[in-house]
C-alpha cells in the first residue's frame, strides 16, 4: 500500500484501523538510547518511484515498533517492509508495527546514506484558525524550510534538549521591552500573538540532562 494513500489528503487516514503493508525507505530512527527517552519507533519515507503526484498527500509516515526496538538494528537509508495497524495518535497518522512485522528488503547505499530530497517549505502553513490540514502533505516527512529562522527561547535546553525558533534574524520580545507598559505596548503584544509562527527543534532526549549517571549530557548544538 503506497504510504500516500494510507495517509489521505485529510488530518485523518481513510485507512484508519485498517491493518496494511508498505514498503519505504527509513530517514530516521528513534527506536530508543540507554535511557529509553525517544519515541520507540522510526520514520519511513515511499520509494521515489512509488510516489504519487497530489501535492495534498504526504509520502512520510512514523512507524511505531514498541516492544520491537530493542531487536531492531536500521539505518537511514534502508529500505524496509512493515505490517502493522494504522493508527491515529497526538493529532499524526501512524502505522503500529508493535505486533506486526519489519523486515529489511534492501540495505543502505555502501559509503552514503540514500536518502529521498527533503521536501522544499518556503514558509509554515497559516494556522491561524487551528490546526488545520494544511501541515498533512509534510507529515512524516523530511523537510528543508527557506526561511530563515533564529532561537527565541532556551527554557527547555537543559530538561528536553529542546530549543523554540522564530521566522527571521531576531528573537521575539516582549512589548514592554521595547516601550512603556500601556495601550500601544497591549496592541503589539497582540499583533505578535496574531502573527506568530513557532518551531520546536528537539534532539529526541527526554528528562533532565544535567542530572542523574552520565551526566550532564551533551547539549544539541549547531
Amino acid at each position: 500500500m503506497p504510504i500516500s494513500e494510507v495517509q489521505g489528503d485529510t488530518d485523518t487516514s481513510p485507512r484508519d484501523d485498517d491493518t496494511l503493508t508498505v514498503e519505504a525507505v527509513v530517514t530516521s530512527v528513534l527506536t530508543g538510547d540507554d535511557e529509553g527517552d525517544q519515541l520507540g519507533g522510526f520514520f519511513i519515507e515511499e520509494e521515489i518511484v512509488d510516489r504519487d503526484t497530489d501535492p495534498d498527500t504526504s509520502e512520510g509516515i512514523f512507524v511505531f515498533a514498541g516492544a520491537q526496538s530493542d531487536s531492531l538494528d536500521l539505518d537511514e537509508g534502508e529500505v524496509v517492509e512493515v505490517t502493522g495497524l494504522v493508527e491515529e495518535r497526538f493529532g499524526q497518522t501512524q502505522i503500529n508495527a508493535s505486533t506486526g512485522t519489519i523486515s529489511e528488503i534492501a540495505p543502505a547505499a555502501v559509503g552514503s546514506v540514500l536518502l529521498p530530497a527533503p521536501a522544499e517549505v518556503d514558509e509554515l502553513p497559516d494556522t491561524t484558525a487551528g490546526r488545520t490540514a494544511e501541515f498533512e502533505p509534510f507529515e512524516g516527512m523530511r523537510v528543508q524550510l527557506q526561511e530563515t529562522w533564529v532561537v527565541t527561547e532556551q527554557f527547555n535546553l537543559h530538561t528536553n534538549g529542546e530549543v523554540e525558533l522564530v521566522p527571521g534574524t531576531q528573537p521575539l520580545q516582549s512589548p514592554t521591552n521595547i516601550m512603556e507598559p500601556g495601550d500601544a505596548a497591549g496592541e503589539l503584544e497582540d499583533k505578535i500573538t496574531a502573527n506568530l509562527k513557532v518551531l520546536y527543534l528537539d534532539d529526541t532526549r527526554d528528562g533532565n540532562l544535567t542530572s542523574g549517571e552520565d551526566r550532564p549530557a551533551p547539549l544539541p548544538v549547531g
